[in-house]
């Protein structure tokens, strides 16, 4: 969020943890109980986003919904993992799975649904997402579940700017201020972007930018990478095909060569300085590197030096204008390397770091065709 000191609660309780506590203590409201002044809208309001979740699954109109489908009989946390399970006075289950900046993984969200239909129950998931929106959309659906997202959140709550209470207007404020933050990024440089801006950026990159092509399906994926110094947010195109390559040592190493666009924030999501100092000034940076994943094999030094012949440079040609990429202060020797990079203008805004990705995507079947080519036995691009 913003650099401002403000005292809303959810500027410091940034969790999912502290998320799933909000749309507990709201659903709460949805009991079987009579309220009297703001708890009575608190519980309008509850129910509301109730039968907004169920009207969003497959299948169900207002017209099945009955009394008892907007009354809460129970709520639990974290069973069996499950971020926020609703049970309603009608027996049927609401599954909430919270995701701010982090994705699903292990199959999470179709085991739990199988864990709570165990238990004879007729179960509905929501996939309510705050933070990077990366998945595959189809038809408003998340692997089962509606999705649940930033917009959608934003429309819910604006609606309800007449209830006078703390904790629901911290959490109200708070996701009108993320929604309007993440599209600050138009007319800022990028050394000005924070977290919150590079996610609205990149969720407006890969809509009005076309990405299929001969090589590539047209689907980005893009999130936050922890490391040592500090992480950064990343935005991943890769092909469909792997390249081969056959090593002094007869071996057959498979890898994929792909783009990466790369965001380091001057500060994280929590206000820390991360970024470098540039002119003795702390920046946000943006660049784009050329990477290779190897998915068989090991030997990789071999193969980077395959790759790159000791060049220092790597251009493309896009529309006739010469990009140059280069080696990074220092190659990698691991499963997944930096080949080149391409710093961009930290000056630079919206427009310009749109058209330089723009460019470089136009050019990546050059880019795999090069690469592809330093590596085969015949000087012609292998794709498996």
């Amino acid at each position: 969020m913003s650099e401002e000191l403000t005292n809303n609660l959810f500027n410091y309780a940034t969790s999912e943890l502290s998320q799933d506590a909000f749309l507990c203590w709201l659903l709460s409201y949805a009991q079987n109980k009579d309220y009297n002044g703001d708890d009575a809208k608190l519980k309008k309001c509850a129910q509301s986003l109730i039968k907004v979740f169920l009207l969003g699954q497959k299948g169900i109109f207002e017209k099945d919904l009955i009394e008892k489908d907007l009354i809460v009989k129970k709520i639990e946390k974290q069973w069996k993992y499950i971020d926020v399970l609703v049970t309603l006075e009608s027996d049927k289950k609401i599954i909430i799975e919270d995701k701010t900046y982090t994705t699903d993984h292990d199959n999470q969200l179709q085991r739990y649904i199988r864990d709570v239909e165990t238990q004879g129950k007729k179960v509905y998931g929501v996939y309510y997402k705050t933070g990077f929106c990366c998945e595959t959309i189809e038809d408003d659906m998340y692997k089962g579940y509606y999705f649940f997202n930033l917009e959608r959140i934003k429309d819910f709550f604006e609606k309800y700017d007449d209830i006078d209470n703390a904790i629901f207007n911290n959490y109200r404020d708070f996701i009108m201020e993320y929604h309007k933050e993440r599209n600050n990024f138009i007319g800022l440089p990028v050394s000005k972007w924070t977290p919150t801006m590079i996610q609205g950026f990149y969720d407006n990159l890969v809509k009005k930018i076309k990405l299929k092509g001969e090589l590539t399906d047209g689907h980005c994926g893009y999130g936050y990478v922890p490391n040592k110094s500090g992480g950064f947010y990343g935005l991943w195109l890769i092909p469909k095909g792997e390249s081969k390559f056959k090593t002094n040592k007869e071996q057959t190493m498979k890898y994929i060569p792909y783009i990466q666009m790369q965001f380091e924030a001057k500060k994280d999501l929590n206000g820390k300085q991360q970024s470098t100092m540039k002119n003795g000034k702390q920046q946000s940076t943006m660049k784009i590197c050329l990477k290779i994943e190897v998915k068989e094999g090991d030997d990789y030094i071999n193969l980077r030096n395959e790759i790159t012949k000791g060049e220092r440079i790597f251009e493309v040609n896009p529309d006739n204008e010469t990009i140059k990429f280069e080696k990074p202060q220092r190659w990698g020797s691991g499963r997944t390397m930096t080949l080149y990079e391409l710093d961009l203008n930290n000056e630079g805004e919206y427009t310009e770091v749109k058209q330089v990705f723009e460019k470089v995507f136009k050019s990546f079947d050059e880019i795999y065709e090069k690469i592809g080519k330093r590596t085969s036995e015949k000087s012609d691009l292998k794709i498996s």
